[in-house]
């Protein structure tokens, strides 16, 4: 039995974060308003009270509870450029036979472009790389297919000052897909076999849906499809924010190269601690792309990016 849990850990506790603000295969139109916070915002400019917008905000720390801060300039909060992020999502999962819980980390490279269009802040956000620790002898891989055809999405910056200066930034809630099309992306059920007809080969290598490997003690691939609501939202600091990501994930395995892999429901969820789904983005030089920031990442702390 130990070895299908070391089996089941790393293979079907993969959720593509990050940025993960750019897991999706498709990417809704609307932003949503689900995860931590509720999140959301009336699409006014600077100004209103953030109590406005906020909606019910549980399970948020308070230096990132927008109400009751006051809106304000967006475009002085976030200037326009090229930035980069490096964000760490963590899961809880519960492993075969007992349940035995356990956590997984991931970790990505990401881009953003801000541009400012008639006083309004515009992010457009693209994944660079996504990686995981080694876990028993098992690497969970994510092949570079699958990172080339995982959307641009884009969403709007919101600014609330706060009382003791700088600003709140929130990155409004976007629900992205991937592996799959659904009528209703925020809504309608993720499929659950490899033959639905809304299954997609999103990265065209005729497995369904999205194909992650694992090599080591372990080999084979695993294929899922996911919803993703990203949402960031982080405190100004110099050239750039330190923040969360508020989002949630939900994924479906709809097959595997083995069948013993796609066996396992490890019931992964989001680590129920906030803090433990950060991110770190600073401003780099405009234009950066993924080959030179992998070559040269920026230099980052390593300690939780809100204490």
């Amino acid at each position: 039995m130990a070895g299908w849990a070391q089996v089941g850990r790393v293979a079907l506790t993969w959720v593509i974060c990050g940025t993960l603000a750019a897991c999706g295969g498709e990417t809704a139109g609307s932003p949503a308003t689900t995860g931590d916070d509720g999140g959301g915002s009336d699409g006014s400019g600077a100004g209103g009270s953030a109590s406005d917008s906020a909606g019910s905000e549980t399970n948020v720390p308070e230096a990132l509870q927008l109400t009751p801060l006051v809106a304000a300039d967006a475009t002085q909060a976030l200037p326009a450029g090229t930035y980069a992020s490096r964000q760490r999502f963590t899961n809880k999962v519960l492993l075969p036979p007992f349940g035995d819980p356990d956590e997984t980390t991931q970790t990505a490279w990401t881009l953003h472009e801000v541009r400012h269009e008639a006083g309004v802040v515009r992010v457009e956000t693209r994944a660079c790389a996504i990686s995981e620790p080694t876990k028993n002898g098992v690497t969970t891989v994510f092949p570079a297919a699958l990172i080339a055809v995982l959307p641009v999405w884009q969403t709007e910056a919101k600014a609330y000052s706060r009382p003791n200066g700088g600003f709140v930034v929130d990155l409004l809630p976007q629900t992205t897909l991937l592996g799959c099309a659904l009528g209703d992306p925020e809504h309608d059920p993720l499929p659950e076999k490899g033959d639905d007809p809304a299954v997609v080969d999103v990265d065209k290598d005729g497995n369904p849906g999205g194909t992650v490997k694992l090599e080591g003690l372990i080999s084979g691939a695993i294929y899922v499809v996911q919803r993703s609501v990203e949402h960031l939202r982080g405190l100004t600091t110099e050239g750039g924010l330190d923040g969360l990501m508020l989002g949630t994930r939900e994924q479906k395995v709809v097959g595997a190269s083995e069948a013993v892999l796609a066996s396992f429901d490890l019931k992964a969820t989001k680590h129920p601690d906030p803090k433990r789904s950060d991110f770190y983005l600073r401003k780099v030089a405009d234009g950066t792309d993924c080959a030179a920031l992998l070559a040269e990442p920026p230099k980052l702390p390593e300690g939780p990016a809100v204490p």
